[in-house]
């Protein structure tokens, strides 16, 4: 067999394998015009015409506002190698210089958000439930000797993994076909076919670490240990993934078995159960639920799951981590939330103090401090509704009478001198003593939404109504309320 049908051959068993590619339908392939996106879809057509001729190809190019002329050339160099291959080309341009100044990223972050949004938005018009990488073996090695200089745990030695859903498209999925092959394979593969490909100058710089990983410290570790290393760092990888999705089954049962809120930008569980957890499976769940909350999509330091594990065994107190991010140990509770210092500031408070929006009735009404917003829906019914209302089994959807209200309905922050009977409750309290009895931590409560009438709290948002509100026997029209996170 030719060293070419050996890669086509070793691509198309990864493919098999790992159940990348669906039986039809539409495939994008990520061409930046490197070797290695350039290999992927040369490959892609070869896989396509011996296996799979129901898969639809489409290439997809993201033009970063970069690098001037050569950027220009890169864009009509791909565009010109999908058309001699008889593959559909989308050609896009961002300015990815601007979006990292205008979110505050690196040039690298800004660039990889700016591509995924590009072909994710593309394969939906298309379609497509699968975008393929080029990434490939080199690639794998270095990420997770990256991971080890980080000191990272077993999913971060787990590295680029063959498949994964998009954070903000989970029905597509990111696929990469090369991941078994090196990059000298890929080389001498172009070479045969007679491919040039593109160089992007950037790979060359020392200013990233992946550069300086890929042309300083694995070619001195290769020259002590032996070219066998790419191998074995794969093989690490391949281990290491193997024990998450284990680790990952043992998770899902345990919080299947103890109680977790978790929304936008917050979380909250008993400490207790997270005591017995494994390091490593802490760590990983925390992650989970930092993702999950919308919090901080990053892995943490080894240092800051160290703290955090520190912190749960102490049984109280608060650690700051990436992201602007707290986590805390609070009567028993842990807590996943914003750090203070993010809307904190004297200014921040002065503000929020004096936030007020006037919700719609009916309708839906953004609430942009909170990244949500409040639907209300007007319902011809009583009290035979509070099943609806036990079935969503949080604070965060209400039913008032609505013959009770008098609109206009408006939400703001608390203020000094607040006060509301809860549900049920035998009379008019201050808020700070509801807050307390709800084991609201202190730093939560400035940031609480409250939904009020006549300037009165009639809803704590997440957590009670008033008394006075409530639905009866008399009730004959009903206004549900629903807290909406940022989809």
């Amino acid at each position: 067999m030719s060293r070419v049908q050996d890669i086509i051959s070793k691509c198309d068993e990864t493919i098999r394998r790992h159940r990348l590619l669906p039986e039809r339908g539409c495939v994008v392939l990520a061409v930046s015009g490197g070797p290695d996106s350039l290999a992927l879809l040369h490959l892609m057509c070869e896989v396509r015409d011996r296996s799979d001729p129901q898969i639809t190809l489409h290439v997809g190019h993201l033009h970063h506002g970069m690098r001037g002329a050569a950027a220009d050339e890169d864009a009509r160099f791909v565009e010109s190698e999908a058309a001699r291959l008889g593959v559909a080309c989308t050609i896009e341009r961002a300015d990815v210089p601007g979006l990292a100044a205008k979110r505050r990223l690196g040039i690298e972050a800004a660039g990889r958000d700016a591509r995924y949004q590009f072909l994710a938005r593309l394969a939906k018009s298309l379609g497509a439930g699968e975008i393929a990488f080029g990434h490939q073996a080199d690639d794998q090695a270095e990420t997770v000797l990256m991971r080890v200089i980080r000191g990272a745990g077993p999913r971060g030695l787990g590295g680029i993994p063959y498949t994964r859903s998009i954070a903000d498209a989970p029905e597509i999925r990111v696929i990469r076909p090369l991941l078994d092959c090196t990059r000298r394979e890929i080389v001498r593969f172009l070479r045969q076919r007679g491919v040039r490909s593109r160089l992007d100058s950037t790979n060359l710089s020392r200013k990233y670490l992946r550069n300086r990983v890929r042309r300083l410290a694995i070619p001195e570790l290769k020259r002590e240990l032996g070219e066998r290393l790419t191998a074995d760092l794969c093989s690490l990888a391949s281990l290491a993934q193997r024990f998450q999705a284990k680790s990952d089954v043992i998770r899902a049962t345990l919080r299947t078995q103890h109680s977790v809120r978790a929304m936008d930008g917050y979380v909250e569980t008993k400490a207790a159960w997270l005591r017995r957890m494994p390091p490593a499976m802490l760590a990983d769940q925390v992650q989970a639920w930092m993702k999950e909350a919308a919090l901080w999509r990053k892995m943490l330091s080894a240092e800051e799951y160290e703290r955090i594990a520190a912190l749960i065994d102490r049984g109280r107190g608060r650690v700051a981590i990436s992201g602007s991010v707290l986590a805390c140990v609070w009567r028993g509770l842990f807590i996943l939330c914003p750090a203070p210092a993010a809307s904190g500031s004297s200014a921040a408070a002065r503000t929020d103090a004096e936030y007020r929006v006037q919700l719609a009735v009916p309708g839906c009404t953004l609430i942009d401090r909170l990244d949500g917003s409040i639907e209300a829906e007007i319902l011809s019914a009583g009290k035979e509704l509070v099943g609806l209302k036990r079935a969503t089994r949080d604070g965060f959807d209400e039913l008032l009478d609505l013959q009770k209200l008098e609109l206009p309905l408006v939400a703001r922050f608390p203020r000094r001198g607040d006060r509301m009977r809860p549900l049920g409750a035998p009379g008019s309290r201050k808020l700070q003593d509801i807050f307390t009895d709800l084991h609201v931590p202190p730093w939560l409560r400035t940031r609480t939404l409250l939904v009020t009438m006549q300037d009165r709290p009639i809803w704590i948002v997440g957590h009670r109504i008033a008394d006075a509100v409530k639905l009866t026997d008399r009730t004959r029209k009903t206004l549900r309320l629903r807290f909406l996170p940022k989809a």
